[in-house]
């Protein structure tokens, strides 16, 4: 069994041996959201016990990179923004920082604002 990722699905992959032709073929049991993955009744009835096994692996595995991405982007933020506000100041006039730009104000005012509710910032 393999996990295949297929823009935000997450297709459960059996591989079973073809007799007749001698080879492998693939057939997707079942498809869970790659956001969060929950192995469903309807899913774990498809699979066998040692499917269900390693897909709970794979998803606690997923869960722990997610989480573990999520830290990182903490600690690269400010030197993200301290690149980001260099390029803009250097391309200011162009369509991309344009287009950016209330974007990142956006995210920044979200950002802020958890900040102040955390009580992190004044």
């Amino acid at each position: 069994m393999h996990f295949r990722i297929r823009k935000n699905v997450v297709q459960l992959v059996r591989n079973t041996y073809d007799a007749t032709s001698k080879k492998a073929v693939a057939s997707v049991v079942g498809r869970m959201p790659l956001t969060d993955p929950i192995l469903t009744d309807e899913i774990r009835g498809q699979l066998s016990p040692s499917e269900i096994s390693e897909t709970e692996e794979w998803i606690a595995e997923h869960h722990r990179l997610t989480a573990l991405r999520t830290e990182l982007a903490v600690f690269e933020l400010a030197t993200n923004i301290d690149l980001a506000a260099k390029w803009l100041e250097q391309n200011a006039a162009s369509d991309v920082a344009r287009n950016a730009a209330p974007q990142i104000l956006q995210s920044w005012q979200k950002l802020r604002a958890i900040l102040r509710k955390a009580d992190l910032v004044e």
